[in-house]
């Protein structure tokens, strides 16, 4: 299959604890700039916006672009919202 065809799925969520991106920030107000994080007595591991952006920006310039699992578990609190890291990565690929 092309590389072009091949899309990378960003999760908005943490596992194995399967929280959603929001809980992880009301647990931890910087979980935004991590990709682990402490949450009901485990170790959630996840994609915070450095992690998401870098990724982003992989797919833009390697493979056919991004799809994200699982939209409504994204914060509403656009600073810190992984669509937004998305987004800015589009962007800073369109000024290039």
């Amino acid at each position: 299959m092309p590389a072009s065809k091949v899309v990378l799925g960003l999760p908005f969520y943490g596992r194995p604890s399967w929280s959603s991106y929001e809980q992880l920030l009301q647990v931890d107000k910087n979980a935004y700039k991590k990709n682990i994080v402490q949450i009901n007595g485990m170790t959630a591991y996840y994609n915070g916006m450095p992690l998401i952006k870098k990724k982003t920006k992989y797919a833009i310039e390697n493979l056919g672009g991004v799809m994200i699992w699982e939209i409504t578990q994204d914060t509403t609190v656009k600073k810190y919202s992984l669509l937004t890291a998305v987004q800015k990565a589009i962007d800073e690929k369109k000024t290039k």
